[in-house]
């Protein structure tokens, strides 16, 4: 528990010291997000650059991760090329808007090279019904899964303190499953990914500095 609460002040510290940086970046004219009459409500434009003090404190988290435990680098190997590019297209599209029909393509590419090296969804545990082998539902599954969360999470992220509270939540479940289940190295990922977000938050909540933009969620 000792070396999870590590990696969690860990993300934090990152976060907290790179995300003003980000910040002021943006404001000389890179990644602002402009309010409109739907989602984004905010009086002035916002930065969404958010996901780059997160992506560099999931990294330096990982690379920390392998060098405790370098056997399970081939293990983690598709997790860190899909997390890279998918950030990278959601900052492509945080800097110039792509277009959503283009920004699906992509997701859509990236998925599949991340089902295809190996990271899928199996099976699936419902309660009261147990495990269900999804068998050749695999990949359309996977593939379903990892394009859909960034884009509810990029749904929710107009509203200041809501994806980023979300995702902690979420990361922290994660962290707690995988500590309780022997699964350290996940558990250590999540933590750094929920310190992170902490940090994040602390210019995210309202009202917002910072919002995650694509590239975050």
């Amino acid at each position: 528990m000792t070396t999870a609460l590590l990696f969690f002040v860990f993300g934090f510290v990152i976060a907290v010291l790179t995300t003003p940086w980000v910040i002021r970046l943006a404001h000389s004219g890179v990644g602002m997000d402009i309010p409109d009459e739907s989602r984004k409500r905010q009086a002035t434009p916002i930065p969404r650059l958010g996901g780059m003090p997160l992506m560099l404190a999931l990294s330096l988290g990982l690379i920390v991760i392998l060098l405790r435990e370098p056997a399970r680098t081939a293990e983690w190997f598709p997790i860190l090329i899909g997390a890279a590019l998918m950030y990278g297209l959601g900052l492509c599209d945080d800097v110039k808007p792509l277009g959503a029909k283009v920004k699906l393509i992509g997701q859509v590419a990236i998925a599949a090279l991340v089902d295809w090296l190996g990271l899928r969804i199996e099976t699936l545990s419902l309660p009261g019904v147990g495990l269900i082998e999804l068998g050749g539902w695999s990949g359309p599954v996977t593939v379903f899964w990892l394009i859909a969360i960034p884009n509810v999470v990029n749904l929710i992220d107009g509203f200041d303190g809501l994806a980023g509270g979300l995702g902690m939540i979420m990361a922290l479940t994660l962290g707690i499953v995988g500590l309780f289940t022997g699964h350290f190295a996940v558990t250590w990922f999540a933590f750094v990914m929920a310190g992170a977000l902490l940090g994040f938050l602390v210019f995210n909540f309202p009202p917002a500095r910072i919002y995650l933009g694509d590239g975050g969620a």
